[in-house]
C-alpha cells in the first residue's frame, strides 16, 4: 500500500512540474535576436543628437524598435546621450 502511495505522489509530482513548465512557455519561448550575430556599426555621438536622429540616419522602417534595440545592445537604461559616446548600431 505504501509503495502504490509514493508510486501515485511521484507520478502526481511528475504530472504538475511537466504541466507547469510547458504553461509557463518556457519551451516554447522565442528567444530573442543575439546581437552578436548582426552586423554592428559604431556611431560616435555629436552634440545635439539623440537617439531618435541617430535612428533616423539609418534606414529602418521603425524608428522605436531600433531605438530599444540600440538601447538594449549598448545597455543603456535610458535615452539620455552625450558627445563622445560610442554606440553599436544594429544593420538589420
Amino acid at each position: 500500500m505504501k509503495k502504490k502511495f509514493k508510486l501515485n505522489l511521484t507520478r502526481i509530482f511528475l504530472s504538475m512540474l511537466f504541466v507547469s513548465i510547458f504553461s509557463s512557455g518556457i519551451v516554447f519561448k522565442e528567444l530573442p535576436k543575439d546581437y552578436r550575430e548582426v552586423p554592428l556599426r559604431v556611431h560616435t555621438v555629436v552634440e545635439g543628437e539623440s537617439l531618435w536622429s541617430i535612428a533616423g540616419k539609418y534606414d529602418y522602417k521603425n524608428k522605436n524598435y531600433l531605438i530599444s534595440e540600440i538601447m538594449r545592445i549598448n545597455k543603456l537604461k535610458n535615452s539620455k546621450i552625450y558627445p563622445g559616446y560610442k554606440l553599436s548600431i544594429p544593420l538589420y
